[in-house]
């Protein structure tokens, strides 16, 4: 029969499971994760494997482990690397032992050398932020100080310094980071991080995320990156780097220093699977920060809809969206009348808020409508032109009311982008194309009257972009000519 403390332990790592499946933002994850005491990429099944494994060499109690190094239960490892790492941890724990031992007073070596070694587990979360002489200086101030309590067992006795001791160093980490992130961010992180860190390894890490541009303000957001151990960081920092991201990126995006390289580099794998460039990866940083089972799960399902990975390349942003977000979207353009071919070629509306897109929905068809008798007469335009399912209703009135303006019969092509590009593009084959800074005063309503004409007879020249235009412009130059010559 499992011990209670397996049960407890199965439950906590079910219970995390279940909190990644409802697709919370990668950074929340990780603070959950940090909150429970568990590695944001955990196997579940393997973790729960191992708890039992372990269980049988050494039975677990009721207290779940409280250090990083403890947690074999939910690395990915077996029973037996778990075991070899925390000899090795300890052999090493104890050859620096001996000469911690030799900078302390020979009255108090021996209490200190027997402390150290009988409550190892506990020990090992302070000493870090013990030097010998502040070490002993604890012990005088224990044995003479008002703390002392008459004799008693001692073991009791051990137990209690111990306490008294975890309470020095908290107060010592404690104080630190509230230098970094002020009073009003301290309860918050002390609630999260029971222990905190390590004041050398936060002060490492402090120099380290200023050094490339972490404010203050930032380093209280994302306050893990201080017991964060220091290789992770830089691999990670080196990683986004070799991407091509700037210090102001990586910035923006820091919870990455403090993922796991690995979820980072399987992320980074599969984007360049799909056909992202690494220039393309940097634009998107956060998409490697994603849990990369949620990842993977997108892309599937995207790929379900008939989606080819170049276009996913394309749209990439949508891998961060929830599975359930992207199936309202299909379902609802399917009920609007799209076939798969279609929404496969407009993947962007995927992404799109469900509402925004019913409610485009609903206003376009009356305004498109050929016939004001038939309300949906405008449906089949629509859907010959469903980009347009993502364009604000504001944008279509304003497009059409600048075409009406033109004389124009507003096309559906024509209604995609804001009445202001179409004025800039019309500035511009005025001064490129009809010379008008050279007309003089008096001809100048003649050179925009020809113009109007000129883009009333070929309108399509409004929906092509200024990159387009520019590029052409010896022979639309031509052309307007000739238009010139012919009327």
């Amino acid at each position: 029969m499992e011990s209670d403390g397996v049960q407890i332990y199965i439950k906590k790592i079910q219970e995390y499971c279940k909190l990644r499946k409802m697709e919370l933002p990668w950074s929340m994850v990780l603070d959950i994760a940090a909150e429970m005491m568990l590695n944001p990429d955990i196997d579940v099944r393997k973790a729960i494997r191992n708890v039992r494994k372990l269980n049988k060499i050494s039975p677990i109690s009721l207290n779940a482990p409280t250090s990083y190094d403890d947690r074999p239960l939910i690395e990915k490892i077996d029973s037996s690397a778990y075991n070899k790492k925390k000899k090795e941890k300890t052999r090493k724990f104890k050859i620096n032992l001996e000469d911690y031992l030799l900078q302390i007073s020979p009255e108090r070596r021996d209490f200190i050398k027997g402390l150290l070694e009988k409550q190892l587990s506990s020990m090992e979360e302070i000493i870090a932020d013990l030097s010998p002489l502040t070490l002993e200086d604890r012990v005088k101030e224990w044995e003479t100080g008002s703390l002392k309590k008459g004799k008693m067992p001692r073991e009791e006795y051990e137990k209690e310094f111990i306490v008294f001791l975890k309470d020095y160093v908290m107060k010592k980490r404690v104080d630190y980071l509230t230098s970094i992130v002020g009073k009003e961010n301290i309860g918050k992180i002390k609630s999260k991080y029971r222990n905190l860190f390590p004041i050398q390894t936060m002060k490492r890490n402090y120099a380290f995320l200023k050094k490339i541009g972490l404010e203050d303000s930032k380093i209280a957001w994302q306050p893990g990156l201080l017991g964060t151990s220091e290789e992770k960081i830089k691999c990670n920092y080196k990683k986004l780097k070799e991407l091509g991201l700037r210090d102001d990126k990586i910035v923006s995006q820091a919870h990455l220093l403090g993922m796991n390289p690995e979820s980072v580099e399987r992320n980074y794998r599969k984007l360049k699977d799909l056909g992202l460039s690494d220039r393309k990866i940097a634009t998107l940083a956060h998409l490697l920060g994603m849990n990369p089972e949620s990842v993977e799960r997108n892309y599937r399902k995207l790929k379900d809809l008939g989606l080819s990975d170049r276009k996913i390349a394309s749209q990439a942003y949508l891998l961060t969206r929830s599975q359930e977000s992207i199936e309202r979207n299909y379902r609802l353009l399917k009920r609007f009348g799209l076939k798969d071919s279609k929404i496969a070629t407009l993947a962007h509306l995927l992404g799109r808020n469900p509402k925004s897109i019913e409610r485009n929905y609903q206003h376009h068809v009356r305004l498109l409508r050929n016939d004001y008798r038939d309300r949906s007469s405008g449906r089949d335009l629509l859907l010959d032109q469903a980009q347009l399912l993502g364009i604000p209703k504001e944008t279509i009135e304003a497009n059409i009311q600048y075409l009406s303006y033109l004389e124009i019969k507003y096309k559906a092509n024509l209604l995609g982008t804001n009445p202001q590009t179409k004025r800039k593009k019309m500035a511009w084959m005025l001064r490129e194309l009809f010379d008008y800074r050279e007309v003089p005063q008096q001809e100048k309503r003649k050179v925009i009257d020809k113009l109007y004409d000129f883009v009333r007879d070929d309108y399509s020249l409004l929906a092509r972009s200024l990159a387009s235009l520019e590029k052409n412009k010896n022979k639309l130059r031509k052309k307007v000519q000739n238009y010139i010559n012919s009327t």
